[in-house]
Parts: structure tokens; C-alpha cells; sequence
């Protein structure tokens, strides 16, 4: 019976029905963007670091020397195991002789160059794709620590090496002498390695390279002879850079330092060099953004409010003369308060809806984003938000 006279009351005035309707669709819709709006600027700084990732790697104090550095272990496996880095590339090198006649005690000349890596990302243009595998399935071997190798097509033709053929050789460990660049090369033993491939000089850049191997394998190789080993280079992405600061105590803790403009050129590959000046720049500005909106989450609820209350209190105020009738003909006031409650509710209630269908056609957000948007509405977004200021 109550609903039917409310029908009845929403069909006697449809202009004001409609009106009530829209106005509740409007402050959904005004509502909705808003904090559609911050949830999308949250989004887009905590994966900011998708699109503008921040590199790093490891130079000597110059800066200016990323690669034929001598970087020792203990420093790679601290970074490598720190947590805070991701995508790291490292590679090593080492010397051997393959002639015959150039393998003499404390010899003064190689006829081969040997290159470690993990990835073929560590070299400018080669990829798994432009190394020519004699057979499938042997494209990841940089990432394992078997005795296997990829020769440079030149190389393989001087020294007429064959498909599949075991390379064996004497192979020597490449230490710095301690405060200078002098290249000392000790003897490891004689290596073992079989050919699995070839690949163009082309597609090794400024690297100079005969063979290359996986470095694990030519660290362990190295380490077992009871010599010191040391990587070459290493780069890496950092893998929260939200927490910029926390990297950079961290690293300054396992003792490396910044560059310094004045300091030579040297082989000691103790500095951290970071590429994150974009990245700031850019999380910055949504930070900047976020927090003006934040300024202005109080006062925005309390002019909706304001605009709630007020929209009510003139349909109320429009329907003082229904009520009159209404309270003349012997009806109960808190009936007809209460039938006029629902009437506003209900148009309210309809309103909302087809904002939330209109709010999901114009900012194209899916259902789930809706849905925490709406709880941001409902439920003021101190819950919400975790979000830490960005550290520099």
C-alpha cells in the first residue's frame, strides 16, 4: 500500500521526479570522478616504474668506466642477494691460448679473448636470434654454468673449428694488480668447452670477444684453481624505485660510493651510478598532483554534503503544500514523513545507479575499479590509502 502511493506520487510530477533523479546522478557522477581521478594517479605512480624503470651499474669513481672493471665477487653477491635490484646483467672475462705454439710458460701473448655473461642483453646488438645454434634448445646456456661456448665466426675459421668440436685449452684468470690498471694473468688449468654455436663480429659491438661462455661457469672455473675472481661489468634495474632512499643506504652500507668529477679514470669498479633523474622528475609531479588532491578530500566531502543537504531541504520546502493536505485529510505525520523519505530514496537510489552506469561509460573503469571507488565514497580513504611519500 505505501509503495503504491509513492508510484502513485513519482507519476503525479514527473519534472520533479526527473529533476530529483538527475541531480542524484550529477553528484554521483561529480563524486565518482574525483575519486576515480586519485585512484588512477595512485595506479600510475606505483607503476610508473613499468614504463620509466631505473637503471644502474656498477663504474669506477670516475664514472665514465663501465666495462674491464674489476668488480669482486663479494660486492656482486651482495647486490645480487640485497633484494633490491632485478634484471642483472654481469659479465667477466678471461684469456686462453688454442695454438699450440703460443702455449709456453708465462706466455706474453693470447690468441684468445673469453667472455663471461648471464644474458646476451649485456652485449649492444646480440640476441639469442642472431647467434647461429648448430642444434635447438641450447639458446638459454648463459644462464647455467655448463662448460658450453659460442665462437665468433672469425675465430672459428681461423682456427678451423667444427660443429659440435670440444675447444681444450689453457685459460688464464685476468687480475689487477692492486692501486693500477696492470694486468697480471694467472693459470687456472686446461679448460673444456664445446661449441654449440657461432655469431657474427657484427652483432658484438665494441666488444672484443672470441668465445663466450656462461660467466658461472667461468667464475666457479676460476674460483676452483684457488685464483680471484672478478666481473668485468654489471648492471641491473632496481626493483622498487618508490624506495630510492632505502637502495642507496643499502648500497651505501656494502661500501659503495658516489661518483666523484675530479677522480681519474681507474679499473676498481666500487661506485654506484644510477639513472633515475626522469623517473623523479616524473613521480614527483604525480606526487605533487596526489597530495593537492588530498589537500582537498575534506573540503570536497563537505560541499557535497552541503549540496545533499541542500537539494533535500528544497524538495522538502516543495512539498509543503502535499504535506499540509496531506496532515488535513487525518494522515499520521510520521507516515507521510516517512512515505516522502522513501519517494526521495528511491528517485535517489535510481539516479545513482544510472550514474554508475554513465561513470563507467565515460572513464571507461571496470566493475572492481567502480567498486573501490565507491568505498572510497562511502568510506573515507584514510582506510584506502598506504601510500608512502616518494623517497629521493
Amino acid at each position: 500500500m505505501l509503495f503504491s502511493i509513492i508510484r502513485v506520487q513519482i507519476k503525479r510530477n514527473p519534472g520533479r521526479s526527473i529533476l530529483t533523479v538527475c541531480i542524484a546522478m550529477c553528484l554521483l557522477l561529480f563524486v565518482g570522478a574525483y575519486w576515480e581521478n586519485v585512484i588512477r594517479m595512485e595506479n600510475a605512480l606505483h607503476t610508473l616504474s613499468d614504463s620509466i624503470p631505473v637503471g644502474g651499474s656498477i663504474t669506477d669513481i670516475s664514472g665514465g668506466k663501465q666495462t674491464a672493471l674489476e668488480i669482486s665477487t663479494t660486492t656482486a653477491d651482495k647486490i645480487l642477494e640485497s633484494g633490491y635490484v632485478k634484471n642483472v646483467i654481469y659479465t667477466g672475462q678471461a684469456a686462453g691460448n688454442l695454438e699450440q705454439y703460443n702455449r709456453v710458460e708465462n706466455p706474453k701473448v693470447f690468441d684468445t679473448t673469453i667472455v663471461g655473461s648471464n644474458s646476451c642483453d649485456a652485449f649492444s646488438a646480440l640476441t639469442e636470434e642472431t647467434i647461429s645454434f648448430f642444434e635447438k634448445g641450447e639458446e638459454n646456456f648463459l644462464s647455467t654454468d655448463k662448460p658450453l661456448c659460442v665462437v665468433s665466426e672469425q675465430y672459428a675459421r681461423e682456427h678451423q673449428i667444427k660443429e659440435g668440436e670440444t675447444l681444450q685449452f689453457p685459460l688464464y684468470a685476468i687480475e689487477y694488480k692492486q692501486g693500477s690498471s696492470s694486468v697480471q694473468y694467472r693459470e687456472a688449468g686446461m679448460a673444456e668447452l664445446t661449441v654449440i654455436g657461432t655469431v657474427p663480429e657484427r652483432y658484438l659491438g665494441d666488444t672484443v670477444m672470441d668465445i663466450l661462455v656462461p660467466v658461472q661457469w667461468l667464475r666457479a672455473y676460476i674460483e676452483e684453481a684457488d685464483l680471484r675472481f672478478s666481473y668485468s661489468s654489471m648492471n641491473f634495474q632496481v626493483k622498487n624505485p618508490m624506495k630510492l632512499n632505502a637502495f642507496k643506504k643499502a648500497m651505501e652500507n656494502m661500501g659503495l660510493q658516489e661518483k666523484s668529477q675530479e677522480a681519474m679514470e681507474e679499473v676498481y669498479g666500487g661506485t654506484l651510478i644510477l639513472d633515475d633523474t626522469i623517473f623523479i622528475e616524473n613521480a614527483e609531479k604525480l606526487q605533487g598532483n596526489l597530495q593537492t588532491l588530498r589537500k582537498f578530500q575534506i573540503p570536497f566531502l563537505l560541499l557535497v554534503g552541503i549540496l545533499v543537504i541542500t537539494v533535500t531541504f528544497l524538495i522538502m520546502r516543495s512539498r509543503r503544500l502535499e504535506l499540509a493536505i496531506a496532515s488535513s485529510l487525518g494522515q499520521k505525520s510520521s507516515r507521510v514523513a516517512l512515505q516522502l523519505f522513501l519517494e526521495i530514496g528511491l528517485l535517489n537510489l535510481l539516479g545513482n545507479a544510472l550514474g554508475m552506469v554513465l561513470l563507467m561509460f565515460i572513464t571507461q573503469i571496470s566493475i572492481k575499479d567502480l567498486l573501490e571507488t565507491l568505498y572510497l565514497i562511502f568510506d573515507y580513504p584514510y582506510k584506502y590509502y598506504t601510500f608512502k611519500l616518494f623517497e629521493v
